[in-house]
């Protein structure tokens, strides 16, 4: 088998992937995790049960991947955020907008985001596994990114480890009631989000 037909054949599965991972997020959304059948997912994507078994174990391994593939979009979104204002002079500007780039986001896919935001979707130890795990990565960047705020403005406190879980618990289900509402409620958050987020930065 020559190198060309092997690329055009992974070329193809990826293909395939993706349109079943597009497919099951839209099904998820419009019946729910519970209600959504593999059937309905294979015919939506037009693919085959073999191709569809070749990718994934069963529906919640899809969920799960699903759910994955969103925690490192929402990563890479706060990433940038940290990014693209690091000419922010202000400490409570610069965290302002940063709530404001990752909630208008969430605001532009809010379905979604509700879904893959409930630890509870899979409702398996595996589920809440992924979730505990998502969780661990936010406070690890989060506390990465108040340490960055400290460099320019030494007077802001620490963030410890337990009291960035507990705001990082609290953001995702605020966030995940919102998105249940809409774009708008997901947009009315940031104020709110800075707000605490401010407050957790300001010395005792």
């Amino acid at each position: 088998m020559t190198e060309m037909v092997l690329r055009h054949r992974a070329e193809l599965r990826l293909k395939q992937r993706q349109r079943i991972l597009d497919t099951a997020a839209a099904t998820f959304v419009a019946k729910g995790y519970h209600r959504a059948t593999v059937a309905e997912i294979v015919a939506g994507s037009h693919v085959s049960k073999t191709s569809f078994y070749e990718q994934f174990a069963d529906k919640e391994q899809l969920f799960l991947d699903l759910h994955e593939s969103y925690v490192r979009t929402r990563l890479a979104a706060l990433r940038t955020a940290q990014r693209r204002t690091a000419g922010v002079t202000c400490w409570r500007e610069r965290i302002r907008e940063i709530a404001r780039i990752c909630l208008e986001e969430i605001a532009g896919a809010p379905a979604a985001a509700a879904l893959l935001l409930d630890a509870a979707a899979g409702a398996s130890a595996a589920a809440r596994s992924a979730h505990e795990r998502a969780v661990g990565r936010c406070v690890s960047l989060i506390i990465a990114i108040n340490h960055d705020l400290r460099d320019a403005s030494p007077e802001l406190a620490p963030l410890s480890r337990p009291l960035a879980i507990a705001a990082v618990s609290g953001f995702r289900e605020v966030t995940r009631r919102a998105a249940d509402e809409g774009p708008d409620a997901v947009r009315a958050l940031i104020d709110p989000m800075a707000e605490l987020w401010i407050r957790l930065a300001l010395p005792a």
